[in-house]
């Protein structure tokens, strides 16, 4: 996706008709529109800065996820017993949770992008104002180390989400749970493994 449009002033969110040509405009063109464009439950934050904060959200995921099964799977090549067991364990509960989570994000922007709109069932992250989402990790520190700081920052995000978020906590049939409680579950994972992983650094 394109970089966002610049920000605009809750004065100025109107809501027009979608543009006749919207299919064809660029992504950097709708967003533009977004931008402008008020949430249905909230008229002072605009459907476009809630696509930017579900996008940062989503390569965020996107970047734990791919993190910690390259760390995973290094550790499996020089290290076995209570540790490699733990972090398949932790992946597996990752992948039933997050992963679901983000690809349920990302079918939602693509809904945004098709329709110009998020649909009734949609996930909405409204936006968030953390320092640490502009204080990531560094690619080059150990994969191990990535991976913590990201997921303690997902799972600051996910807590003011889930706050700020009532259709959170909405209970959904396709995933016979809320995304709110498949997002506790990932966190209480987490917060059960890094510990674990820190006993063992020389394992590292």
């Amino acid at each position: 996706m394109s970089t966002p449009a610049s920000p605009v002033t809750p004065t100025s969110l109107v809501t027009t008709p979608i543009p006749g040509d919207w299919r064809q405009e660029s992504d950097e063109t709708k967003l533009s529109w977004l931008n402008k464009q008020p949430m249905v439950d909230d008229n002072t934050i605009s459907i476009g800065s809630c696509v930017t904060s579900s996008t940062k959200i989503s390569d965020l995921c996107g970047r734990f996820i791919d993190t910690i099964n390259a760390f995973v799977a290094e550790l499996g090549t020089r290290h076995v017993g209570q540790l490699l067991e733990a972090a398949e364990k932790f992946v597996d509960v990752t992948n039933k949770t997050l992963w679901r989570f983000n690809e349920q994000i990302v079918s939602d922007l693509n809904a945004v992008f098709d329709s110009g709109v998020f649909g009734l069932e949609s996930v909405v992250i409204k936006p968030i104002h953390l320092n640490e989402l502009e204080l990531l990790p560094t690619s080059n520190q150990p994969k191990s180390n990535i991976a913590e700081e990201v997921f303690h920052i997902l799972a600051d995000v996910f807590k003011i989400a889930c706050d700020n978020n009532a259709s959170m906590n909405k209970y959904r049939p396709a995933i016979a749970s809320s995304w709110a409680k498949l997002l506790a579950d990932f966190v209480a994972a987490g917060d059960e493994f890094f510990p674990l992983l820190n006993g063992n650094a020389g394992t590292r």
